[in-house]
């Protein structure tokens, strides 16, 4: 019978496992990954440059040069009055309502 090694929590080799910024906590403690693979797959999201490709979606801006237009899902969730719309992003794609 073959043997399995299971990874321990984060919270069992990590000290730092949660953090809280405006009212929300995250805590990465009950993940099955150990330090190294979270310290790689960290130097992964930043060699991407996917935080950046994240805040460029939220103003707006192509990121999807497939489509030629913009992800406007976010603007659902966004209260913001700076929110993309599909009107300003996407004139030619018909009323706001048809196009979200």
């Amino acid at each position: 019978m073959k043997s399995l090694t299971v990874t321990p929590f984060i919270r069992d080799s990590f000290e730092n496992y949660q953090k809280s910024a405006c009212g929300i906590t995250l805590d990465i403690g009950r993940q099955r990954i150990n330090q190294k693979e979270l310290l790689s797959l960290i130097d992964f999201v930043k060699e991407k440059k996917m935080i950046e490709s994240f805040n460029e979606m939220r103003k707006g801006k192509i990121v999807n040069a497939s489509e030629h237009r913009s992800a406007l899902h976010t603007s659902l969730r966004d209260p913001s009055p700076d929110a993309p719309s599909c009107r300003r992003s996407s004139p030619d794609t018909g009323s706001f309502l048809q196009v979200c």
